[in-house]
């Protein structure tokens, strides 16, 4: 079992990894309960203005990498990209 920093290192490698080469930056990253559920928040921004695409791209490859990787573990999750 990972522990709470592990894990939350892990998320902010892999949303740096998703976020930066589509040339935006990411601004924070937050984990908390909802529910039986997590809500994983990440909040990126840009130079000029933030394509909806592009945000809605990362969300879904963000998303699947979640998933694929299990770094949340069993616990389901809402994954907010804004």
């Amino acid at each position: 079992m990972t522990s709470h920093a592990q894990t939350d290192a892990l998320l902010l490698e892999l949303a740096t990894s998703i976020v930066e080469p589509a040339g935006l930056y990411l601004e924070t990253i937050t984990v908390r309960p909802a529910g039986r559920r997590l809500l994983v928040q990440v909040v990126v921004d840009s130079d000029g203005p933030l394509d909806l695409d592009l945000v809605a791209r990362i969300s879904r490859e963000l998303d699947f990498e979640l998933e694929e990787q299990n770094i949340l573990g069993e616990r389901g999750f809402t994954l907010e990209v804004t």
